[in-house]
């Protein structure tokens, strides 16, 4: 169980009654003990800090004042620590604790952001990013809810930041496997780029709850951060993608030293890729009935799925979705790792990322939500050397999207211009990051749309499809229900689907054949 402290700091323009049912839903969702307080100054804020924080011994045994409307605020605005409701923050009981504060305007408390390293910063209005810290802005009051999330994340997972550039947000997150039986195995790699139409209010934490279901399903994650073009200019954001998956190598081999993959005996059976531990909850899903588009009704558990007729209209089949559970009679079902001398040396080898951990670059999979799903099927259009990419409601049509002013013009405004300008720096830019003028890429490609999205988003998914298709590319169409966010949220069946839409292939992908150096 994580415990979080909520800080609000003085003169904070918001409704105290919605900032509060914002962060107890949060809390109910993530299962969490919450306490939010609301600081007179900067002073107290720091010994809030000082309590709440890691490695800081006693509790916050010195709150606060109850704020004068503290009868009329939900339960989770009014508790204070050691009250019935208010949870018991600190290390106590072995207990982690999540920090998200809210600065406000004063001064005195914008200066202390940045100070401790395991704190989240919150602010709803748009500000300048504050380089070091974990700094959520420009998001609104909904921020706050990211934020908890966030802070819940770090304080559970321990992803390794490895740097890919000298910019600050030239970094990725490798997110290893959980499961202790990941040292019976190579494993595979699931490299994730998030969306947010291209703008720096959105970052890497849009994609970290998909990152733990991964690991938990015995991949590996590596969550990536990119200069958006809004402070950076398109070309930075293009660079950045393509050299960040690039640096998945030598990321994974500064960790440790290569080694060549353990012979193990036939009774070694890691888990099967994609599949969830055994606990009760939303872990599995039963493997379609037939290729059509799956269109299930959400359901308490994903075991009442079935499917439905496919979408009216002409649009590519969907193959059928693999079982959780392994068959023995393909080969490389269960992932058992083959002797050393299977494995090719150089690109594709697996790669130590650390004690008992391989990582297999051979079977590598970009994933791309939103706008993040444009730039991962660019950068396997530009040769990423990945085994499939896989589009969660991208943005596959970026002319369309521009002439449709999609998202309030957000297509133009990342790519410096229009795309009906015949000429220039705007119209090459079209020409090379558009993935529907990219076909056929040459690989393998998921693409995966909510039918509760943008209804644009729906045209472009499926119209990039079935292109995909007539150009010869592999090809998956996957529209389930959901929303354009349901797609990241691995309680969703269209999520649950995905994942093991994606562990099937890379179940599948064939490792490089060893060749002679000579």
């Amino acid at each position: 169980m994580t415990d979080v402290q909520v800080i609000i700091g003085p003169g904070l323009q918001a409704d105290r009654a919605l900032v509060g049912e914002v962060a107890e839903r949060e809390f109910a969702a993530l299962g969490v003990h919450g306490v939010l307080t609301y600081a007179r100054d900067a002073t107290e804020t720091r010994a809030l800090l000082s309590a709440a924080l890691p490695g800081h011994a006693g509790r916050l045994t010195d709150p606060p004042e109850r704020h004068p409307d503290a009868d009329t605020l939900p339960a989770a605005t009014r508790a204070l620590p050691g009250e019935p409701g208010g949870g018991d923050l600190g290390p106590a009981g072995g207990l982690s604790t999540a920090v998200v504060v809210v600065p406000g305007p004063s001064r005195e408390m914008r200066e202390l952001i940045g100070a401790g390293g395991e704190v989240v910063w919150c602010d709803f209005a748009r500000v300048r990013q504050v380089d070091g810290a974990s700094h959520i802005h420009g998001r609104g009051i909904e921020g706050l809810a990211w934020a908890i999330r966030h802070a819940v994340h770090r304080a559970r997972h321990r992803p390794r930041r490895i740097p890919y550039g000298p910019h600050p947000e030239q970094w990725g997150d490798l997110h290893l496997p959980t499961s202790t039986d990941s040292a019976k195995a190579a494993v595979p790699v699931v490299a994730l780029v998030h969306g947010g139409y291209w703008r720096s209010i959105w970052a890497a934490d849009l994609m970290e709850a998909l990152c733990a279901d991964l690991t938990a399903r015995g991949f590996a994650a590596w969550n990536l951060e990119y200069r958006r073009p809004d402070l950076h200019g398109w070309d930075a954001t293009t660079t950045d993608v393509a050299a960040g998956l690039a640096a998945l190598p030598s990321a994974a081999a500064s960790l440790s030293t290569p080694t060549a993959p353990p012979r193990h005996s036939s009774a070694s059976h890691p888990p099967a890729l994609g599949s969830r531990p055994a606990t009760p909850g939303p872990a599995d899903i039963r493997p379609l009935a037939s290729p059509v588009n799956p269109r299930p009704s959400l359901a308490p558990h994903p075991s009442d799925i079935n499917p439905r007729p496919p979408v009216t209209g002409s649009h590519p089949p969907v193959r059928q979705s693999p079982s959780s559970t392994p068959d023995p009679s393909v080969p490389g079902s269960d992932l058992r790792v083959p002797g050393s001398d299977s494995w090719a040396a150089g690109p594709g080898s697996p790669v130590s990322s650390g004690p008992g951990v391989l990582l297999d670059l051979g079977r590598v999979a970009v994933v791309g939500h939103s706008a993040g799903g444009q730039l991962a099927l660019r950068a396997a259009a530009d040769g990423a050397g990945v085994a499939l990419a896989v589009s969660l409601a991208g943005v596959l049509d970026l002319v369309e999207g521009d002439r449709r002013h999609l998202s309030s013009g957000a297509v133009a405004a990342a790519l410096g211009g229009h795309a009906g300008e015949e000429r220039g720096a705007p119209h090459d830019r079209y020409a090379s990051s558009s993935p529907l003028l990219r076909l056929p890429l040459g690989i393998p490609q998921l693409i995966v749309q909510g039918s509760g999205d943008d209804l644009d988003l729906i045209d472009f998914s499926r119209r990039y499809a079935r292109a995909a298709a007539e150009a010869g590319d592999e090809v998956t169409y996957m529209e389930m229900s959901g929303d354009h966010f349901a797609v990241i949220d691995p309680r969703t069946p269209i999520w649950r689907t995905t994942a093991l839409a994606i562990a099937d292939h890379l179940t599948r992908t064939t490792p490089p054949e060893k060749t002679d150096p000579s």
